[in-house]
Order: C-alpha cells, then structure tokens, then sequence
C-alpha cells in the first residue's frame, strides 16, 4: 500500500466538536506542521468560518474548553 496513493476516494466525518479540537489541537503547532497537515488545517478553519461568526470564531478555544468540562456549547453543530 502506497502512502502517497492519488484517487482514492474514501473520507473521514467528524463530529462538529472533534473537529474544532483538531484544529485548535493543529493550530497550536502550526509552524511544525507538514504540507499535508497544513492543507488539513486550511480546509478545517475554512468550514469553521463557514459555520461559525467571527465571534464565535474568536471565542472557539474558550468555548471548547467549557465543553470538554462537561459545559455547554454555544457553538451551532449544523
């Protein structure tokens, strides 16, 4: 099995949630990042403005960190 196989079609879904905790997780060690993590990091801060105002954006770490604490979440999931 090829590591870098083009075509193939397969993908991975996330929960909103585990979503903003890689990014945030990729975000914190983003000069140590490769070229494909970085794409990855590109692509996931695209869909959280897509989902997300620049509010919420910008309260994003503190919001996940109240729900990875059993808090709520004002963050919307859809």
């Amino acid at each position: 099995m090829s590591s870098g196989r083009k075509g193939l079609d397969s993908c991975l879904q996330l929960e909103f949630r585990e979503l903003v905790g890689l990014y945030l997780f990729l975000r914190e060690r983003e000069a140590e990042l490769d070229e494909c993590l970085e794409e990855f990091l590109s692509r996931a801060e695209q869909e959280l403005f897509r989902r997300l105002s620049i509010e919420e954006m910008e309260q994003l770490r503190h919001t996940y960190s109240d729900s990875s604490h059993g808090g709520g979440s004002s963050t919307k999931d859809g």
